[in-house]
């Protein structure tokens, strides 16, 4: 269970990078109290990172520059078909197609995250961004944060695209 204000809660969570808000309101509605909020301009990996996750746009898309338009389309879903539910923010911190075209220093730590997880200006970017992007949760949906989940190189659900290759070359 989870503990939100003294208040127990079953661990049931509704998790889809497209939500669609008869979905939403269909989990709410049988006392799901958890869903995921994912605000990127990701690729998937089907259709060679054609397909994006997120059906509402990028949030991310410049220096330091956000468009709170897409975020706001997509926590309304929430609030307004789940008004009492909890979310969990997924913070998408791989640098965007943008960032890694306008420096030369940084690699599409998509692929391979170690390969550009040290890039100094692309760390300081994100925190930024990840910065902004919490304020900016919490402003459109305040109490309603449970948990921030940072997540960057390849996404989760592909954790294993690559097996075969990640087995036969270690480095």
């Amino acid at each position: 269970k989870v503990d939100i204000n003294g208040k127990r809660y079953p661990f049931v969570d509704y998790r889809s990078f497209h939500p669609k808000a008869k979905h939403v309101k269909e989990f709410a509605d049988v006392d799901v109290k958890f869903f995921n909020v994912f605000p990127s301009g990701i690729m998937t990996a089907l259709k060679n990172r054609t397909i994006p996750y997120s059906q509402y746009g990028a949030v991310w898309v410049g220096e330091d520059e956000y468009n709170w338009d897409n975020l706001k389309k997509q926590t309304d879903v929430f609030s307004e078909n789940a008004p009492d539910g909890y979310v969990v923010l997924m913070i998408h911190l791989d640098p965007p197609d943008w960032f890694v075209e306008k420096y030369e220093d940084v690699e599409d730590t998509w692929s391979c995250f170690i390969s550009g997880a040290g890039s100094e200006r692309w760390k300081a970017a994100a925190v930024r961004y990840m910065k902004a992007l919490m304020e900016k949760v919490e402003e459109y949906m305040p109490d309603r944060v449970y948990a921030y989940h940072m997540m960057g190189g390849g996404t989760t659900e592909w954790i294993t695209r690559n097996r075969e290759d990640v087995l036969n070359n270690p480095t």
